[in-house]
């Protein structure tokens, strides 16, 4: 009977974990930067602590670093997938475009600003 009722938890653990990574997509770039948090906390913790306390404060905001990935993931992996979101290329192009009319626009009001200022000063 008690192994019966451990089998049934530890199958249902296991289902629980299989149908939370099958929903949740992958973040490839959080993942490398988790890694990176994680390792750079790694090395902090293995140098000396002769640096005047900012060994400890640098630890502390990689911590931090680490907390708000991480959260990032969850925030991300409970948002709908299916092309509702953009993603990739298609972003990166989308901001380009966005950020050459911003620079055109700029352009374009320079010029009326320049033949307005010598006539206000005369």
């Amino acid at each position: 009977m008690k192994r019966n009722y451990s089998l049934l938890l530890l199958f249902s653990i296991a289902l629980a974990i299989l149908s939370t990574s099958a929903n949740a997509m992958r973040q490839p770039a959080m993942e490398r930067s988790l890694q990176a948090l994680q390792n750079a906390e790694r090395i902090l913790k293995r140098a000396l602590p002769n640096k005047g306390g900012h060994r400890v404060k640098a630890i502390r905001h990689i911590q931090r670093a680490i907390r708000e990935v991480r959260k990032g993931i969850k925030y991300a992996n409970r948002r709908p997938a299916g092309g509702q979101y953009k993603q990739g290329k298609e972003m990166r192009r989308e901001m380009r475009k966005e950020m050459r009319e911003e620079r055109r626009n700029k352009w374009q009001q320079q010029p009326e600003q320049k033949e307005m200022a010598p006539k206000q000063l005369q």
